[in-house]
């Protein structure tokens, strides 16, 4: 599970928004979801980029931890979700994303 802070939400995302993403990386980070909904679950918060495009640093932001997860399932869908949140909006590299973070903290 991620250790990290929570990032502080967006100014103009509402708390419903900033609940059902929470609520989908929970069900991403849990150990005992099953494969199926964590995949479902990693669709579903890229497809909160294609709405909301100025979150998906946030989103790379919390995914990136993920990777690192002793859990393969864990590790294997938060890839998955990079690679869709990174289609969605249409970025070439990851390091370019990453980059991009490191400028705005």
């Amino acid at each position: 599970m991620d250790t990290s802070e929570p990032a502080s939400p967006s100014p103009s995302r509402g708390p419903q928004q900033q609940s059902r993403m929470d609520k989908l990386f929970a069900l991403m980070e849990n150990a005992t979801t099953a494969p199926g909904v964590r995949r479902l679950s990693a669709k579903q918060i890229a497809s909160i980029v294609e709405t909301r495009p100025e979150d998906c640093n946030l989103i790379i932001g919390r995914l990136l931890p993920m990777v690192l997860s002793p859990n393969s399932d864990i590790r294997v869908c938060s890839a998955f979700s990079i690679e869709l949140v990174a289609k969605c909006a249409k970025i070439e590299t990851l390091e370019y994303a990453i980059e991009e973070r490191s400028l705005k903290t």
